[in-house]
């Protein structure tokens, strides 16, 4: 199971993404769009995990104290290639 650490976004983000998302789509012939409940802010990946011990880590975290708020501002845009797609990044 593939696992990363994350934090999910808020409405008006996920708008905004949308938002930007859709002028991509506009300029490119071949696109796939990330859906909306999809959308996310990766702290860190984790990469694949054994099945069991994905479940004590989901444990772990429900217990860890994280702020409830978090404040960011996007600076750029930009792209990793992944087999052969590129994955679009908004970087913070």
């Amino acid at each position: 199971m593939r696992l990363f650490i994350a934090f999910e976004l808020s409405k008006e983000w996920k708008e905004n993404i949308k938002y930007i998302q859709s002028q991509i789509k506009e300029s490119s012939e071949k696109c796939r769009l990330t859906n909306e409940d999809n959308l996310h802010l990766t702290l860190h990946f984790l990469g694949e995990v054994e099945r069991n011990k994905a479940k004590d880590l989901i444990e772990d975290f429900l217990h860890v104290n994280y702020p409830r708020e978090l404040s960011i501002s996007a600076d750029k845009l930009g792209y990793f290639k992944k087999k052969r797609l590129k994955v679009g990044v908004v970087g913070l």
